[in-house]
């Protein structure tokens, strides 16, 4: 009985992969918005994924929205699946925790869609009611290089709305990754919104 029950609790670790990731990068640019007032942001994460297609994972990165908030800490758990067709989905929750403004803490709901190069995104915010709306555009070439391209929505429900948008341009080297983004927004008169130049090194093992 002994034997079973530790194999109950093993066999499930068997079955999955954890992963963690490091990144530097010299903007932390997050729908069109810098959450480090320009400045660059180290970042650490860690997920965790079952060959059934369930998941969970955490992300931290320091930001500065000159209020006394110095961290964000995500948490994740969702279910993805990709069919013989080429077509996946992801459904998953995200929470999003900040040390020193709790003010600001919320989750949303994300359903994603996916087939070869394209995604199409929706995230939903139970509490304060907003929305938003993405596309994305991935495409290896080369072996090692890759490049992308992002459209989103954001929706109010108060009222309002703006878009935002990116490319990047990034390149393997084993398991570290060079890019370069640009971005930009529809909003006039805001500089963390403002179009910018970012580069970012990660690594994931």
């Amino acid at each position: 009985m002994k034997c079973l029950s530790l194999c109950f609790l093993l066999c499930p670790w068997a079955w999955a992969q954890i992963s963690f990731n490091a990144a530097l990068t010299s903007d932390y640019v997050w729908r069109g918005f810098s959450q480090t007032n320009e400045d660059p942001a180290l970042q650490l994460g860690v997920d965790w994924t079952h060959e059934s297609g369930f998941y969970l994972g955490s992300w931290a990165s320091n930001v500065d929205f000159g209020d006394g908030t110095d961290v964000e800490f995500d948490g994740w758990l969702g279910f993805t699946k990709e069919l013989e067709s080429g077509f996946s989905y992801n459904l998953g929750y995200i929470y999003y925790f900040y040390e020193g403004g709790s003010a600001l803490e919320y989750g949303e709901v994300y359903l994603a869609l996916g087939y070869k190069m394209v995604g199409v995104k929706y995230s939903r915010d139970l509490e304060n009611d907003n929305g938003y709306i993405e596309l994305n555009l991935d495409h290896s070439f080369a072996e090692s290089w890759s490049v992308g391209a992002h459209f989103g929505d954001y929706q109010f429900d108060g009222g309002g709305e703006y878009q935002d948008w990116l490319v990047y341009l990034a390149r393997a080297f084993g398991s570290w990754e060079a890019k370069v983004a640009y971005c930009d927004t529809d909003l006039d008169g805001i500089d963390i919104a403002d179009r910018r130049v970012f580069g970012m090194i990660s690594k994931t093992w």
